[in-house]
Formats: structure tokens, C-alpha cells, sequence
């Protein structure tokens, strides 16, 4: 049994490895991973119990026993967002570098058209 105190959040949880693949830690509720199949992972969570979903007891003890995917996790979500907002930088680029193109008259008929769209969302979002 591997006992692993949470800096943060000062909890204690213990962790039992119970084979190769499979581990199990003792909370408020029982949580049961299958690193190799994880749909026959466990935990009796209102969430979870009786179904077969991930919820976040099964994350925790995922990534509580395997932290370094934790932080590969952590890498990826961290690069898919400044990926997103290199792409959002752009787009706005793209559309002042469109305005700036436009013609006084252009610019009116497009700011009016744009109002318009924005009042017929409006009143088809309810």
C-alpha cells in the first residue's frame, strides 16, 4: 500500500496496487482503475456506480499513481491553448487588415448588414 499525502489540498489517501494493471485507493468511495481496459474500471460514486463512465474519482487515482501523465495532460491542454490563441490573434489580424481595405461607403454597408444579422440572432437565439 502506497500512502500519498496531497500538498495542496493536505488529504492522505492510500493506494494499493492490485496487480500489474490495476489499482485501487480508500476514500469516501471505493475507485477501482484498469490501466489496461479502463471501461472496467470501477468506483461507487453517484456519478459512476453502475455505469460505465470515467468520472473524476477515477482521474484522481489515474493520475495520483501515473503523475507524469498528469503533466504530459497538462502539456498538451497548455499547447492546444496558445495554439488557439495564436489562431484567434490571426483571425483578428485577418479582419482588421479586411476593415482597413474597405471604403468608407463599404465599411457603412457592412457595419448595417452586421447590425442586422446581429438583431436577427438575437431574436432567434430564444
Amino acid at each position: 500500500m502506497i500512502c500519498y499525502i496531497t500538498k495542496k489540498e493536505e488529504k492522505i489517501y492510500f493506494i494499493s496496487p492490485v496487480d500489474e494493471t490495476n489499482w485501487s485507493d480508500i476514500k469516501a468511495f471505493l475507485n477501482l482503475i484498469d490501466t489496461q481496459h479502463p471501461k472496467k474500471s470501477l468506483c461507487n460514486c453517484p456519478h459512476a456506480e453502475g455505469k460505465k463512465i470515467v468520472c473524476k474519482h477515477k482521474i484522481a487515482l489515474f493520475f495520483t499513481v501515473f503523475p507524469k501523465e498528469a503533466d504530459r495532460y497538462i502539456a498538451e491542454i497548455e499547447e492546444y491553448e496558445r495554439e488557439e490563441e495564436e489562431r484567434e490573434q490571426e483571425r483578428y489580424d485577418q479582419i482588421v487588415k479586411y476593415v482597413k481595405s474597405l471604403s468608407k461607403d463599404e465599411l457603412r454597408s457592412a457595419l448595417i448588414n452586421a447590425l442586422v444579422d446581429a438583431e436577427e440572432s438575437d431574436r432567434y437565439r430564444y
